[in-house]
């Protein structure tokens, strides 16, 4: 497409805006219907003072004269890329999945309608900053605006956006702190996924220091990478005349800036954390006259009951409206009876909102210290934080909003809900959390791994912290091959760090290729036959160099073995005689499969966008690209999860769904990736256009400045041309 010039505010946009309100005035069915007309008049005031400029790659950068505008011309760009993407992550925020998904949504609508969800984002709207507040209006303008210009797309539900439902959005991560405490708990698994969801969940951060680089003296660097579904990302960048300049990414349709990324002075990586941020209370009722009272101390407390009403699909297309009753009590909502008692559950910082606050000023912080201001907002209810900035400073923190507590309790477990001694008393400051400012080492790492081996110096130290605070965040094969790479005495260099980001060497290689050595001799001892139907499989291993590569048959072998062996992984009850039994399936799989005994890595291990089909979104009858990556847990940076679903070849669905690398100096330098392209359109030339570069483990250069965006822009236009 032809690139359109660049294009400013002129007195012409106030007579383009009347005649638009006057169409919608005559045009009924509009997201802009009736007394929304006002609204109308203000979007597309906002539109003429923001203009997109897509670059080679899609990726759309922001010129606006204010951040409101920014924010409306990066959520325009969005619904351009991912309307339907975006609003049925609305729709989850809102407790009303079960208007398009039927059944299969009720127990996700009853824990957000639970936990009041509604309430509290519109509370956190009203009570924000008037800066804040505008940034939700131009979110929810934007969208409007994007349905009133394109008649064409039909939504699955949300015909008119509300600004306090980006706040709901932003309460997300209380909530999953919520749902991967019911899925431990065995309570209840609202939403949907497996519950070992958390062997898929994960990222890899590191922050590099001058003193790590050649002459001790370059950038800091950030790596940023996170591991979500590969689809899950969607990367932007905000400009605007108020010195707002951030670029990076965002994930799972939420959003109206990035969650992680860059401006011209920091940035931030996040990794999951596993803080102990949500507790159940044993509840009594019993009161002779008072249904609703409870026991607390020696008296009783009065629960509140409380309605909502959902609406679920049926099959015939109709909506079937449901009352649910819920009973509040101090310590939180009931979630469901356990014997004679109840269970109450209570989420931190979920009462306290703030997060697009948040996020808001951790983009708009120019130093250190107003970045730890905006993180001490503890508005992100847990995540590793792992940050850069120019001036050379590296620095992590266990962030997370983490209640204090009495250490007389077992908080992994219910607690009794009448003892006044379980009440929280308020939450610990940022600066009690583990954090590592500037260690000796020279470079922070965090890979959802244990604190206290962050770094290989200066690391803070666990008996300092209470047992309740710290989540089990586990040593991993990630974290010790992240120590390996940062911690060679050579020194890093932009390029070697881009090569680090898609390293294969397969860490956790190193610990079992030896056991399984072991246990085959054990088994040629007892049973020959047996053990020779696998010589040549030990053989790949043992001659392998431990590097996952496309041409690789060991790499095969290694990997699907892993896989089946990880959960005793796991739970440490791997033993040498069920690695070697394990090793048979996998080359009895292999032959029965594909007809011969060792296939190399890249014929079965393939990356393909997946087809808007859940139950078959893979085809080995569609093209796809070889990878060498494979799963985290394995200790290989190049994280890429891949299965067979109704296939006989594995495609990737989980693992580096976006990577960034950044050297900051007078203007930070970056490179980055996502695994597909910025459209979910498959008639976009932006659907699958870094699906090549992903394969290949190779970054693409960042247009960070207004002249590098504008020098290499494909497409020029404000929001509604």
């Amino acid at each position: 497409m032809t690139p359109r010039t660049t294009l400013r505010a002129s007195d012409g946009r106030f007579v383009a805006c009347a005649i638009a309100v006057v169409f919608v005035w005559m045009t009924p069915l509009n997201a802009f219907g009736g007394a929304e007309a006002g609204g109308l008049e203000r979007a597309c005031e906002m539109a003429t003072t923001v203009t997109i400029t897509r670059d080679a790659f899609g990726v759309p950068h922001i010129e606006a004269e204010t951040d409101a505008g920014a924010v409306f011309g990066f959520v325009y760009a969005r619904a351009e890329d991912e309307f339907h993407y975006v609003e049925q992550s609305i729709i989850a925020s809102l407790g009303r999945l079960s208007e398009v998904r039927g059944e299969q949504g009720v127990l996700w609508d009853r824990l957000l309608h639970s936990l009041d969800v509604q309430t509290i984002a519109k509370q956190d709207y009203e009570s924000a900053s008037p800066r804040v507040r505008a940034l939700c209006d131009a979110g929810a303008d934007a969208l409007n605006w994007f349905l009133h210009n394109r008649p064409d797309v039909e939504p699955a539900l949300l015909t008119h956006f509300e600004p306090w439902w980006f706040c709901a959005q932003d309460l997300g991560f209380s909530v999953n702190a919520a749902v991967r405490e019911l899925q431990r708990a065995g309570t209840a698994n609202p939403s949907g996924f497996p519950a070992d969801v958390s062997r898929l969940d994960g990222s890899n951060a590191w922050a590099i220091a001058p003193s790590r680089t050649p002459g001790r003296n370059g950038p800091a660097m950030l790596f940023i990478n996170p591991h979500i579904p590969l689809e899950a990302v969607y990367e932007g960048h905000l400009t605007s005349d108020e010195g707002w300049n951030i670029y990076g990414a965002t994930a799972y349709g939420r959003g109206l800036m990035p969650m992680f990324g860059h401006n011209q002075r920091l940035g931030w990586a996040l990794t999951v954390n596993q803080p102990d941020i949500v507790d159940f209370y044993r509840i009594t009722f019993g009161h002779d006259t008072n249904p609703l009272a409870y026991r607390y101390d020696a008296g009783w407390r009065q629960g509140v009951e409380r309605f909502a009403l959902i609406r679920v699909l049926q099959d015939d297309g109709t909506l079937e409206e449901r009352q649910l009753r819920f009973i509040d009590t101090h310590h939180g909502p009931i979630i469901r009876q356990a014997g004679g008692d109840y269970l109450a559950l209570r989420v931190a910082g979920l009462d306290s909102g703030g997060a697009l606050a948040q996020w808001y000023a951790m983009s708009k912080a120019q130093t250190l210290d107003q970045f730890k201001a905006a993180i001490a907002k503890r508005a992100l209810s847990f995540h590793n934080v792992v940050y850069a900035d120019a001036d050379g400073n590296i620095f992590y923190v266990y962030n997370g909003s983490i209640p204090r507590r009495s250490n007389e309790f077992d908080w992994s477990k219910p607690v009794n809900g009448s003892d006044p001694n379980t009440e929280w008393d308020g939450y610990y400051e940022v600066d009690d959390l583990p954090q590592i400012l500037n260690p000796r080492s020279g470079y922070v790492q965090n890979c959802n791994s244990d604190p206290f081996l962050t770094t290989s110096k200066d690391n803070p130290g666990r008996a300092d912290f209470p047992s309740a605070m710290i989540g089990p965040d586990p040593i991993n094969f990630r974290m010790q091959r992240s120590h390996a790479i940062l911690g060679q005495g050579e020194p890093l260099t932009f390029d070697s760090l881009s090569e680090a980001t898609f390293d294969t060497y397969v860490h956790a290689s190193d610990s079992y290729i030896p056991r399984i050595v072991k246990g085959w001799e054990a088994l040629l001892k007892s049973d020959p036959d047996r053990a020779e139907q696998l010589r040549d499989s030990v053989d790949l291993l043992v001659t392998w160099d431990r590097k996952a590569a496309v041409d690789s048959e060991a790499t095969t072998v290694f990997m699907l073995w892993f896989e089946a062996v990880y959960p005793a992984i796991q739970s440490d009850t791997l033993t040498d005689a069920m690695g070697i039994s394990a090793l048979e399936s996998i080359v009895q799989a292999i032959e029965r499969t594909f007809g011969r005994r060792a296939i190399s890595w890249g014929e079965v291990n393939r990356h393909q966008r997946p087809a808007d089909d859940p139950a078959n979104p893979f085809s080995d009858d569609r093209p796809s690209l070889p990878v060498a990556g494979g799963h985290g847990e394995a200790g290989i940076m190049f994280n890429f999860i891949a299965r067979a679903q109704n296939t006989r070849l594995r495609y990737g669905f989980h693992g580096n769904s976006y990577v960034s690398i950044v050297a900051f100096g007078d203007s930070p330098r970056a490179r980055s990736l996502t695994p597909y392209g910025q459209s979910r359109d498959p008639e976009s030339p932006h659907f699958e256009d870094q699906m090549s570069l992903y394969a290949q483990g190779r970054l693409r250069d960042v247009f960070f400045t207004r002249d590098a965006f504008r020098a290499n822009a494909k497409q020029t236009y404000r929001p509604g041309e």
